[in-house]
């Protein structure tokens, strides 16, 4: 994570464990134990509540943050967009 701050802008794309997991059976990810091996278990949910816990940190550590349980994929691209063109324009004088 400290390469990726200080290498680039790091967007973290925040989403509650419950989306996380609708999203993957959505994608049909979640059956695919290749694709997401350390959430294979028994409680999935629980699984990525451990994750998402672990790994909180560094998250923390992101230029920018967007929640996105209730964005739409494009909605999500176009936020990520406006964060980069927010943070890299000069400050006004």
């Amino acid at each position: 994570m400290e390469l990726a701050i200080n290498s680039g802008f790091v967007v973290d794309l925040e989403a509650s464990a419950q989306t996380i997991l609708d999203r993957l059976v959505s994608d049909e990810l979640i059956d695919k134990s290749h694709a997401r091996p350390l959430i294979s278990g028994v409680d999935q949910l629980e699984s990525i509540k451990i994750l998402k816990e672990e790994r909180q940190f560094g998250y923390s550590l992101s230029h920018w943050t967007i929640h996105t349980d209730n964005l739409t994929k494009i909605q999500i691209a176009s936020e990520v967009i406006r964060a980069c063109l927010l943070y890299t324009s000069p400050s006004p004088r």
